[in-house]
């Protein structure tokens, strides 16, 4: 008795649901609308990850993060999650390279981004091991030219290493 109401709910969905995949205009019709919220979350994800950036450029780092996991959230891709882990990294107040490490981890299993190069470049940097950072600095800039951050941060250790060698 406690659960009829929510059985007679179920199969009243099963139903509905029958009833538009049996129908080849109402299924093209839900195909349809369902492809273009899937499209709407991918644009307002871009959206987020580009308000992230913007944050993230300004110092705001609670806040970066906040829409890079509202842009992970409304389509999974390894660079929005590079740019969480990025956060955690930088984050003076609440710093936690080993949760950047886990979700660059995470990231990288599908094969790693420039995003994902560079805070692992990031990361290391911060640990002290410039080497590595390098290492990851350049393969940012390898897979994508345009990252102006690997390549600064790239810059920034050559220098510091040739200052060294004098």
């Amino acid at each position: 008795a406690d659960l009829s109401e929510a059985v007679k709910e179920f199969f009243t969905a099963v139903n509905e649901a029958y009833e538009v995949l049996s129908d080849e205009k109402r299924r093209a019709a839900y195909m349809a609308s369902a492809h273009g919220a899937t499209r709407e979350r991918k644009e307002a994800a871009r959206a987020d990850h580009a308000k992230g950036d913007a944050c993230l450029r300004t110092g705001d780092l609670a806040r970066a993060r906040g829409f890079f996991e509202a842009a992970q959230r409304g389509d999974p891709r390894p660079e929005y999650q590079a740019s969480i882990a990025l956060t955690w990294a930088l984050d003076p107040q609440r710093r936690d390279l080993r949760r950047a490490r886990a979700i660059l981890e995470e990231s990288t299993r599908a094969g790693p981004t420039s995003r994902a190069w560079y805070a692992l470049g990031v990361v290391a940097r911060l640990e002290g091991d410039l080497r590595t950072a390098e290492e990851q600095f350049r393969k940012a800039v390898e897979a994508d030219p345009k990252n102006q951050d690997a390549a600064k941060e790239l810059r920034a250790l050559q220098a510091r290493r040739s200052v060294h060698r004098d």
